[in-house]
């Protein structure tokens, strides 16, 4: 009897022994990770279509700076490629309120703006957190919100904001 619970305890002793190295094997410490093996940059810009994904940067090229995406559609399509102004909803990076909601302010300034003939490729900072401020306090005082407007809702927003 001795010896067999000595046998099982020894047993459930190389069990436990197992499986413990088979998740410190599959599951490595963070501190076991050899950092310099990593090549790969922390902070990454993607280029896309010779755009800057990065909020109003452009991209630095051989110290050429891309303002223009050089895109040159197949004539065969029927494709039409518009310079309508950017902006971020966030032109500072701030993602306090009301800037947490502003996804519709910002794509209705960049419609406004490229239908009353701004064709630039970026709005200025300054001026895109100017206008959202002024969209989102106008839809307050017109509307009583501004909050998760739908598309028909941004629709008729446009058209009363922009007469």
């Amino acid at each position: 009897m001795k010896s067999r619970l000595t046998a099982l305890l020894f047993f459930l002793i190389i069990v436990i022994i197992g499986v413990g190295y088979f998740f410190w094997y599959l599951y490595p410490s963070p501190l076991d990770i050899n950092l310099q093996a990593i090549n790969k940059p922390i902070v990454n810009t993607v280029s896309i279509n010779g755009l800057s994904t990065n909020q109003n940067k452009p991209i630095v090229n051989d110290s050429v700076v891309v303002s223009k995406p050089a895109i040159k559609p197949d004539p065969t399509h029927n494709i039409k490629i518009l310079n309508i102004p950017f902006t971020p909803q966030a032109p500072y990076a701030n993602w306090g309120m009301p800037y947490q909601e502003a996804c519709e302010e910002a794509a209705m300034l960049m419609v406004g703006e490229y239908f009353l003939g701004n064709h630039e490729l970026n709005l200025e900072p300054a001026y895109a957190d100017q206008e959202i401020l002024k969209l989102v306090e106008w839809q307050k005082q017109n509307r009583g919100f501004y909050e998760d407007t739908t598309a028909a809702e941004v629709s008729s927003i446009l058209k009363d904001y922009y007469k």
